[in-house]
């Protein structure tokens, strides 16, 4: 046991002076992260001032400090708070863990250089620690008997009994460190307008106290436009030619919901994952058991383990999943999905995915890894090296125990698909890819790069093109009068049903009808896109029509005898460019949607909101474009389908 002498104090102070960027100020953050009590949501917390003020003034005042009576304060951090602050105190980098655990425990005696930094790890914790410090060695001598005395230390540092306080700058205050209502150290945390992209910090309990700390998993968790939108599925397919920015889109909602960043700037809550032409089955997701070695083992997949990583974010440190406003959404992106067979690869996932939901606030999931693979097909010690592995026990240290009791769950009752994952496969049609089955086609929504997401070439290097909104994950599962009435768009769903029902029956006698998981899916999304403070114009249209474009139209191929009208249509509204006298449902679809009880008042101009991005409310009705498109094509080669 030892402390440190003046020369290595004074050492590591100049270095980082060097470094930081309003250094004082994050030092209050670091100090604050130090005292935080307890974590009442995953972004919500309460701090010891007392704790803060009393480790401020051992680190700072080089004085002997006055008592403090400060209580406790409440902090919301933002999304990507981390990685807000290595921007603003850290010009994007990461700064000494050694230097700074000197400057802020000096006082105090350690064995080693990693102790010291170990206690620096243990206060903010260790994924705050990685995001922010640089553990890189450094030669330390923990030789003297007692600490360095205040007095000289002051002296030495070039500050005097009238100004006691050292700043990272070099220079000094009469304002002890502990005083929260003076800079640098404490009233920073409330003033300072980097602090605010930070946190908020409140002197009382400001969620409980206006009852918005835990909202039941009833109510809608559909935002104003601009912020997140629920979805209605948690299965995306992006549609369009190599280079729209499918793969990029994934990544960047990742990176907007909330995920922390590594060094590479990849979200911890993304996941790619290219998908193989010789994906025949469902082992090359979700894994498999070999005999090779003599034994029963378990080979994992990237797959599964974000998964397990998901679980990991969806529950609390008792293996109690959270309440969804708490959790991130997951992102997984299946690379050129369709270079091999979906269907074969990717069946389990479609068959589960179908009883995911909340039920009373409960969630519920068939396994997508059955309890028989932890039971009956391994031993012991194949059983613990698979959950090693899912759960990455040897490194995550932090989070092993809950990993514990998550594991204890998926061993008697199998691992269901977690609430919070997006599962969003990239597509590019050509003649090396997949087409899809109406099974996948209907247990996903689909976006059309083309139509959704457009691209514009005058807008890219001013970088002015509009943002897309940030979408989470579904907490519904099933439309029900009382879910309606929290929308604002549709509130009894009778408008919704009416166009349903018109809709169904232009596809009647066809093989695209529409059955009632896609009615159910309808009716979700009226609810996930509603605005309870304003109703934009031609909203309830918009969604019907990003409906069509979703649920409908993708379902809709073959040829001139397969789509062939089987009911009357008015051919008066048909343009004579579009094949006249060579009926389909197309055609129908085509004369019924723009009658004024269907898509009559986005039909015709610009008049419709776009629901996905955040400006630009003025958009041409989408399903309009792409039938004309579909029915040229049919025409032309006698076959049409949606992708191509």
């Amino acid at each position: 046991m030892g402390y440190l002498n003046i020369t290595q104090i004074r050492d590591s102070r100049e270095r980082l002076s060097k470094i930081l960027t309003k250094g004082d100020t994050f030092a209050g953050l670091i100090l604050f992260l130090s005292n935080i009590k307890e974590w009442k949501t995953s972004r919500y917390a309460v701090a010891d001032m007392d704790g803060f003020s009393r480790d401020a003034d051992k680190a700072f005042t080089l004085a002997e400090p006055g008592s403090k009576n400060n209580g406790d304060n409440y902090a919301l951090f933002s999304n990507n708070w981390a990685e807000e602050a290595k921007i603003q105190f850290l010009d994007g980098s990461k700064v000494s863990a050694t230097d700074f655990a000197v400057s802020l425990y000096w006082w105090d005696d350690f064995n080693s250089r990693e102790e010291l930094v170990e206690r620096l790890k243990n206060k903010i914790g260790s994924a705050v620690f990685s995001e922010l410090f640089n553990d890189e060695e450094q030669d330390l001598a923990f030789g003297g008997t007692s600490p360095v005395e205040r007095s000289s230390l002051l002296s030495a540092l070039g500050g005097s009994n009238q100004k006691p306080t050292v700043k990272y700058d070099g220079t000094f205050v009469i304002k002890e460190a502990g005083d929260l209502g003076a800079a640098p150290f404490g009233q920073t945390l409330y003033a300072a307008n980097q602090i605010k992209k930070i946190f908020l910090l409140f002197k009382f309990d400001f969620l409980s106290y206006y009852d918005r700390l835990t909202p039941p998993p009833s109510r809608s968790y559909h935002r104003v436009k601009g912020e997140s939108i629920t979805l209605p599925k948690p299965f995306l397919l992006l549609a369009g030619i190599s280079g729209t920015g499918k793969s990029r889109f994934v990544r960047e909602q990742a990176r907007a919901t909330g995920g922390s960043l590594d060094d590479n700037g990849k979200p911890s809550n993304f996941c790619l994952v290219p998908v193989r032409p010789d994906w025949h089955e469902p082992s090359d997701l979700l894994g498999y058991v070999t005999r090779i070695s003599g034994t029963s083992r378990f080979v994992a997949t990237d797959f599964l383990r974000f998964c397990a990583k998901a679980w990991l974010n969806a529950t609390d440190e008792n293996g109690q999943i959270k309440d969804p406003c708490e959790m991130l959404p997951y992102w997984l992106c299946l690379d050129e999905m369709n270079l091999a067979p979906v269907e074969q690869y990717f069946a389990d996932y479609l068959s589960v995915i179908e009883t995911r939901g909340w039920k009373d606030g409960v969630y519920q999931c068939e396994p997508l890894l059955k309890p028989s693979i932890f039971d009956a097909d391994l031993d012991d010690e194949a059983r613990s090296d698979l959950l090693e592995d899912l759960f990455d026990l040897k490194s995550n240290h932090e989070s092993r125990d809950q990993a514990l009791k998550l594991a204890e769950t998926f061993v008697q009752q199998g691992m269901p698909v977690p609430p919070n994952l997006i599962v969003a496969g990239t597509v590019n049609m050509d003649e090396t890819t997949h087409g899809f089955s109406r099974k996948v086609i209907d247990r996903a929504l689909t976006l059309d790069f083309q139509d959704f997401f457009p691209s514009e070439f005058d807008k890219f290097l001013p970088q002015t093109q509009c943002p897309h909104v940030t979408l989470t994950f579904p907490v519904h599962s099933q439309a029900t009068a009382d879910l309606l009435v929290s929308s604002s768009l549709d509130r009894s769903g009778t408008k919704t049903l009416e166009f349903a029902q018109k809709l169904n029956g232009i596809l009647i006698g066809t093989p695209f009808e529409l059955a009632y998981r896609a009615l159910n899916e309808l009716l979700l999304s009226v609810v996930c896109y509603s605005n309870k403070e304003d109703v934009i114009q031609g909203a309830l249209e918009a969604v019907w029509d990003d409906f069509l474009m979703q649920k409908v139209l993708p379902r809709i191929e073959g040829d001139s005898s397969k789509l062939k009208a089987t009911g009357f249509y008015d051919e008066t509204k048909i343009p004579a460019d579009l094949g006249i006298g060579k009926g389909s449902v197309l055609h129908q679809l085509y004369a019924g949607l723009q009658q004024d009880d269907m898509l009559g008042t986005i039909w015709n101009g610009d008049n419709r909101p776009d629901l996905l991005r955040v400006t630009d409310y003025s958009i041409p009705c989408r399903c309009k474009g792409k039938l004309t498109w579909m029915m040229k094509r049919l025409k032309t080669n006698h076959f049409t389908d949606f992708w191509s």
